[in-house]
């Protein structure tokens, strides 16, 4: 995924760039492996790993972050089925140990990857009359703009918009796509009065990142430009 900024009367620049691997168990489990540079001041390096159920529900996850060469934190996650457990290790606060109880089993987590918050919109109920969602219950890594904080655990407040199924050209092809927007929310790059940021994601069920734009003061747009295929034995 290709990152871009976009300021006015400036051409755009690069902003960054992510890699990810989504593996699909027979059981309909899944492990989803991001690796996330960010080219500004901060030199974001992030790597996560978050693994889902058959309901796209969190069951457990690592995030290793680096700013500015330096390694600033790590922290593990176990997602039960009324808890969250975290253990961690930052630059700043040393140990930390968070023991969460729920209201049932998460039902989302994101590490600031794209992928991961593309990964989250599985948590919209398109049979529902309800146009924007608020789903509950659901967890972040940091809650800096660009993530570069903790790792710890926080709870995400946000909202997501279902807009239409559509057509959709990228660099890495043509694609059945699902476009939705996240709102009222403090769960990406957007401050809380800023516009909704639109995400395009993979029709198929499996919510693969395809595109983002965000506009605003942090104006960004986000592009697949490869996507690999494999069926494994």
């Amino acid at each position: 995924i290709r990152y871009t900024g976009s300021r006015a009367q400036e051409a755009p620049f690069d902003r960054g760039e992510e890699h990810f691997v989504a593996t699909v168990n027979d059981d309909g489990t899944r492990q989803l492996r991001s690796f996330v540079r960010v080219f500004d001041s901060l030199q974001v390096v992030r790597d996560v790993v978050t693994c889902f159920d058959h309901h796209w529900r969190p069951t457990d996850a690592f995030v290793r972050l680096t700013c500015a060469g330096g390694h600033i934190g790590s922290g593990w996650y176990l997602f039960e089925q009324d808890r969250v457990r975290f253990h961690g290790w930052t630059s700043s606060g040393g140990h930390e140990e968070i023991n969460l109880e729920t209201p049932g089993p998460a039902r989302g987590f994101n590490a600031h990857s794209l992928a991961g918050e593309a990964a989250l919109l599985a948590v919209y109920d398109r049979a529902s009359s309800q146009q924007i969602q608020h789903p509950d219950n659901c967890f972040v890594s940091s809650d800096h703009p660009r993530g570069a904080s903790g790792p710890s655990l926080m709870a995400a407040r946000f909202g997501i918009r279902f807009v239409a199924q559509e057509q959709l050209t990228v660099a890495a092809g043509s694609f059945d796509a699902l476009h939705y927007q996240y709102v009222d929310t403090e769960l990406v790059e957007l401050p809380p009065d800023a516009p909704a940021f639109d995400m395009w994601v993979t029709a198929d069920g499996d919510f693969t990142y395809l595109k983002g734009d965000l506009r605003g003061e942090m104006a960004s747009q986000y592009e697949l430009t490869s996507l690999d295929e494999t069926v494994l034995p």
